[in-house]
């Protein structure tokens, strides 16, 4: 720690890049937030689906559920609901 704050405090140029990276993990954490305010379960599982193919066949269902914020049950019934529309 005390190495990080004398880099923070002698160096500018690491100063600023760590001020960027701040930034930028700031942004996608509000991105993200966002993201489950705005979108209802069944959305942000078809977002998932969309974007990220290989991590649907990859990862098992409970954890792709904790994932988008529900319980296994919900993305079973999410899952079939997309099934039976098809």
């Amino acid at each position: 720690m005390a190495t990080l704050e004398f880099l923070n405090s002698e160096i500018i140029g690491f100063h600023r890049m760590s001020f960027q990276l701040f930034k930028i993990n700031f942004i996608k954490v509000e991105e993200q937030r966002q993201f489950f305010i705005t979108k209802t379960p069944k959305e942000r599982y078809l977002d998932l689906r969309k974007n990220n193919k290989q991590i649907i066949s990859r990862v098992p269902q409970h954890q792709i559920a904790s994932f988008i914020g529900i319980s296994a049950e919900h993305l079973s019934r999410i899952r079939k609901e997309i099934r039976d529309a098809i």
